[in-house]
């Protein structure tokens, strides 16, 4: 009898049962994506290799090993093992949207265009298909196309909210304001959660001049994913053009404990902070944090250049932000403690 994988919690049970089961692949299937999943990808890739010694033609075990070439950063043999995958007729859909994704990757957009569209050829209903395909099309600015992509998803899965907050930001590229407007907000009805919707409109409302709109967005999309901190940075930069500075210190600061690694501009952000509150000598090192991180951040640069004419005297004063991960959002003007294709999901 064949068994579902989440009947086996470890893959210790899971080893002894597919020896035991021998020739049956679906056992093996399951365990090579198992093992795919855990990121144990030498065992999966020999599971996989061990399928097609049972069955030279299982388009599952070339996508999965494809799948592993990919990851691993090596196109060539993914692009090798997922044409095999495809060629097999099973799993074609999915093998042509690894493909547009290795594009992706390669930065040929034309080429994962096409692969997306032999994606959704091959497979009509495959909804995350017309997804991508709507996605490569936009960054061709081919609009009307994508829209078309993302209709079709939805016409297949109207509750999708992906495809409403993209078509949203076609619309808000149109100039079609208010129906942007709506595409998000159904986009965050149907998943309140979305931190990518949540930015979107945010953006909308500060083209609009509804700044407290927008930042209660912003701060929507990082209490949800923290690790966005393009929230977090946009959200300060309108509150520093406000003068309140509290909060665009905050925010700044939970960008930069959020992603120390991609924070210049929180960097930036917070020295433009210091400057407004005379005090030059905390400036100067956020700005040299700035661009220590993107050493092309002319504003920082502008900035680091600007302070130091005026205060020669002025030396850096790091500041040293220590705060808790799991802190809860703030809810006043008070500084307490700050609290995710691409590509979609592979």
């Amino acid at each position: 009898m064949s068994r579902d994988p989440k009947d086996f919690l470890e893959k210790e049970d899971w080893i002894p049962r597919v020896e035991r089961l021998g020739v049956r692949t679906d056992a093996r299937e399951s365990l090579a994506r198992m093992l795919f999943q855990e990121g144990e990808y030498s065992e999966a890739a020999a599971e996989a290799r061990a399928l097609l010694k049972m069955d030279p033609k299982n388009g599952e075990a070339f996508l999965l090993l494809a799948r592993i070439h990919f990851d691993r950063g090596e196109h060539d043999d993914a692009i090798a093992l997922a044409r095999q995958a495809g060629a097999t007729g099973a799993c074609r859909a999915r093998a042509e949207l690894l493909l547009a994704y290795i594009g992706y990757e390669l930065d040929q957009i034309d080429d994962a265009i096409a692969a997306c569209a032999r994606c959704v050829a091959a497979d009509p209903r495959f909804v995350y298909g017309w997804l991508t395909y709507g996605d490569f099309l936009g960054l061709r600015d081919r609009y009307d196309e994508a829209e078309k992509a993302y209709a079709t998803a939805l016409a297949l899965r109207p509750e999708l909210a992906t495809a409403h907050r993209q078509i949203g930001k076609i619309e808000a590229k149109r100039g079609q304001i208010d129906r942007a407007v709506k595409s998000l907000e159904l986009a965050l009805r149907l998943e309140p959660m979305n931190g990518n919707a949540h930015l979107s409109l945010g953006d909308l409302f500060s083209a609009l001049g509804e700044k407290d709109r927008a930042i209660e967005e912003y701060r929507a999309c990082t209490r949800f994913n923290p690790t966005m901190i393009s929230g977090n940075v946009r959200a300060g930069d309108l509150y520093l053009e406000t003068d309140r500075l509290r909060d665009a210190s905050f925010e700044y600061k939970c960008a930069i404990e959020n992603s120390k690694e991609d924070s210049a501009r929180s960097h930036y952000g917070l020295g433009r902070v210091y400057v407004k509150l005379g005090q030059p000598e905390q400036a100067i090192p956020e700005f040299e944090a700035a661009l220590k991180l993107d050493s092309n951040l002319v504003e920082a640069k502008t900035a680091l250049d600007a302070v130091r004419a005026a205060h020669p005297k002025a030396v850096g004063k790091p500041e040293t932000v220590v705060r808790p991960k799991s802190a809860a959002p703030r809810e006043t003007a008070e500084e307490p403690e700050p609290v995710e294709q691409p590509l979609r999901s592979r």
